[in-house]
């Protein structure tokens, strides 16, 4: 048995077709639906009305990445797991099919994660990250010979995974980090010997339009919890990979006129991610008042949490 989890605070319209292409999947499995809210108040919950959605109401303050999907995996009732982001549309019929295929094939893979592919609204930028940390090309991630595991090496992403229960139990998300709980379970479960895979054969619909401010808000917590889990992003080589990665792509999506009008967005963007980020490793070093400003989580932020 599968348990398909999805939290969820104001997802919004979209989240009536999440819910319609969970229910549409064509699979052998029995499986059953869980929805944790931590607060909704736009009605948009009325989608589960008339369905077999077990739906459980938390209060605000409990919520954590995390904490959450801990909580999740205590009272489900599946072997596998699956973490699905309440604004994350499976693409086909085949989603959870593929998505649980490599946990049923082989015991040593603990987790995998399905690709993202942007809605049609997705700025640029936007659909130029998914093509870049998203490809066509299946991934198997285990521990190697080396000193140290960066994040490229244990990259995961619960917008839509699947784990095994038993793991999940054994080697919890941590309750502790802003976000990146998904980095850190990838890291601590291939420490231990076993398999992360990354199938795009599982795809979902999933992007963000995110202001300028929140792309700085969203890199400095990423940059804030890689520095807890010691995780290297990349080296200066690979930064300047990746920004030709974005050039390459947006000429070929834009062409070079319409690129040229895009430039000084993408400047902008590429400065205000770099920025956030180096701030956000850096986050120890600032005055602690000002951190819940620079962040897009600012429950995170808390008293006991800047006193820790």
């Amino acid at each position: 048995m599968v348990s398909i989890i999805i939290l969820t605070k104001n997802p919004g319209k979209r989240f009536g077709e999440v819910i319609r292409q969970v229910f549409n999947q064509k699979t052998e499995d029995d499986f059953e639906v869980i929805v944790i809210d931590s607060g909704t108040t736009d009605g948009s919950l009325s989608c589960l009305e008339n369905t077999s959605v077990k739906l459980i109401k938390i209060n605000p303050s409990d919520f954590g990445h995390g904490k959450t999907r801990n909580y999740a995996a205590d009272i489900a009732n599946g072997e596998f797991l699956v973490l699905l982001s309440q604004d994350a549309t499976p693409a086909n019929e085949n989603w959870l099919n593929e998505l649980i295929r490599p946990l049923k094939e082989d015991e040593k893979v603990a987790g995998v994660y399905s690709k993202q592919i942007p809605y049609e609204d997705a700025s640029i930028m936007e659909k130029c990250f998914l093509s870049i940390h998203y490809p066509d090309t299946y991934q198997v991630k285990e521990k190697k010979n080396k000193k140290e595991l960066t994040l490229k090496d244990v990259f995961f992403s619960n917008v839509s995974s699947a784990m095994r229960k038993e793991l999940l139990l054994r080697f919890r998300f941590p309750d502790d980090l802003i976000m990146s709980e998904d980095q850190a379970w990838s890291k601590e479960v291939i420490q231990h010997g076993y398999k992360i895979v990354y199938n795009p054969k599982s795809i979902v619909y999933h992007s963000h339009n995110y202001s300028l401010i929140r792309v700085f808000q969203r890199f400095f917590d990423s940059g804030a919890s890689l520095k807890d889990l010691n995780l290297k992003a990349g080296n200066y080589k690979e930064s300047i990979k990746v920004i030709y990665e974005e050039i390459k792509f947006c000429l070929k999506e834009l062409g070079l006129t319409k690129f040229l009008f895009y430039l000084p967005y993408v400047a902008a963007y590429e400065f205000m991610r770099h920025t956030g980020f180096i701030l956000g490793q850096n986050y120890k070093r600032l005055p602690q008042n000002l951190l819940p400003y620079l962040s897009f989580h600012k429950y995170y932020w808390n008293k006991n949490r800047l006193e820790k």
